[in-house]
């Protein structure tokens, strides 16, 4: 048998106007149901296989921030500045 490791917790905070469509996209990856929408974030727990598995958080922007663990914000951190070289001398028209 297979050992593999223990998923790796994730504490998110997802702005408002987001949460629905955010709960229907990860809903494999909520611990729980989604809580009542108060205040601009709504903070949420999540599980994935590795840090690397979080990366999918990328594609909501600025509308999903990582609280914890720190591993899991460097490495978003560190992807979202490889993006931005790429794009770095992109001219807008």
């Amino acid at each position: 048998m297979e050992d593999r490791p223990a998923p790796l917790e994730v504490v998110v905070r997802v702005r408002r106007e987001w949460l629905d469509m955010f709960g229907r996209i990860c809903a494999a990856n909520l611990t729980g149901p989604l809580p009542p929408a108060t205040g601009e974030w709504i903070e949420l727990r999540m599980r994935f296989a590795g840090v690397k598995a979080a990366r999918t958080l990328l594609s909501f922007g600025a509308n999903v921030e990582v609280m914890s663990p720190a591993s899991v914000r460097a490495d978003l951190a560190a992807v979202a500045a490889e993006i931005t070289d790429l794009y770095s001398n992109v001219r807008l028209a």
